[in-house]
């Protein structure tokens, strides 16, 4: 997968950026094989929309071109402290392009839902001849000793070149705002983070098309620097703590703002190993990276399904873990266990129409 990029600094302040990459990518074991249910439509006996296998999948090829630029500000209300901002585009091009194929009959106008297995549906990978994805992704930080402030806006189309019809991987242009509190004095930092997600009308059919929301997540992460506790970390989250429902792109079902029915869900506790005792800052921009979830990939790198809707678990396995920009190597494995402690502890909930990724420095 030969790649070539060209970044021009003509300031210190200024800078931009050209990428050109070609990659080839295998199907997973789980995109060939997938089983188990997709999702479920509570109307009359249930309507239930299942994965099914696909051995024939082929490994697809992609061509990407990336180009933006940033610029960066020093010291601006305090020594220190710093804000960033950055805007790229891109453009994949792809041969027997990995996608996701959704068949659900529309209950009352395919099927009756009353009739038990009328209206079921099924999902699985296919392979899409010619592909085309384009992009956009815009990033704006603020930090200093004190306080981080991020915000983000992603937007990814895409569509079989062949016959036009859009492709099943696409989400929803989304907006993140996220705020952390800095408190070094107890080696501890609180956060609270939003999600707006725009209407989605990236599809072929109206029926399809899904309603925008906005959900909030709130997290507290302490990781101790004295002895004997140096080295262990504590991550708490509460997941749409504000109980939004909404429908996910692909599902007619309702997502509930919790998943036992109260107001608020919260996550079970986790403490892992980290690899070094890292300096505060970097404690504060990894927490944030695990909660970066539903940023479009550009097609390079495999999915993370979520194979199971009613899980309350996500499993991080090896393979998974390069989707977050993490390998498990001799001298790597402790922050990839702890990238994946991070990434369950937070809430994050991976589904088929998301791609995610972790953006570590």
């Amino acid at each position: 997968s030969p790649r070539i990029g060209v970044s021009y600094l003509p300031t210190d302040r200024l800078m931009g950026f050209i990428n050109y990459a070609h990659a080839f990518r295998a199907p997973t074991f789980d995109e060939v094989f997938l089983t188990g249910t997709h999702f479920q439509i509570p109307i009359g006996p249930g309507i239930v929309n299942r994965f099914v296998p696909n051995p024939d999948l082929k490994p697809q090829t992609t061509r990407t071109i990336e180009f933006g630029g940033g610029l960066t500000f020093d010291d601006i209300f305090q020594p220190n402290d710093q804000f960033q901002v950055k805007a790229s585009h891109f453009v994949t091009w792809g041969k027997d392009f990995i996608d996701l194929s959704v068949t659900q009959p529309e209950p009352f106008i395919d099927c009756n839902p009353f009739i038990p297995g009328n209206c079921d549906g099924t999902t699985n990978s296919t392979n899409v001849p010619n592909a085309k994805l384009r992009g956009n992704e815009i990033e704006a930080s603020y930090e200093s000793d004190r306080l981080l402030i991020a915000l983000g806006f992603s937007a990814i189309d895409g569509e079989n070149e062949d016959t036009g019809a859009k492709l099943g991987v696409l989400s929803p242009d989304q907006l993140t705002l996220s705020t952390a509190l800095k408190l070094p004095e107890f080696d501890s930092i609180l956060g609270w983070r939003m999600l707006a997600a725009d209407k989605f009308d990236k599809v072929n059919e109206a029926s399809e098309m899904r309603g925008g929301y906005v959900t909030h997540d709130f997290y507290v992460a302490w990781q101790p620097t004295v002895e004997p506790l140096n080295g262990l970390r504590l991550d708490l989250g509460a997941d749409n703590a504000f109980d939004k429902s909404y429908s996910r792109v692909f599902t007619d079902a309702t997502e509930a703002g919790d998943r036992e029915g109260g107001p608020l869900q919260l996550v079970e506790l986790e403490l892992a190993v980290a690899r070094r005792r890292a300096h505060f800052r970097q404690l504060t921009r990894q927490v944030e990276d695990a909660l970066a979830v539903d940023l479009p990939d550009h097609g390079d790198d495999q999915p993370v399904l979520r194979v199971d809707r009613d899980a309350d678990v996500v499993v991080l396995l090896e393979d998974e873990l390069g989707v977050l920009g993490v390998a498990l190597t001799p001298g790597n494995s402790s922050r990839a266990l702890t990238t994946a402690f991070m990434m369950k502890a937070s809430g994050v909930r991976l589904k088929p129409s998301s791609l995610a990724r972790a953006l570590f420095s």
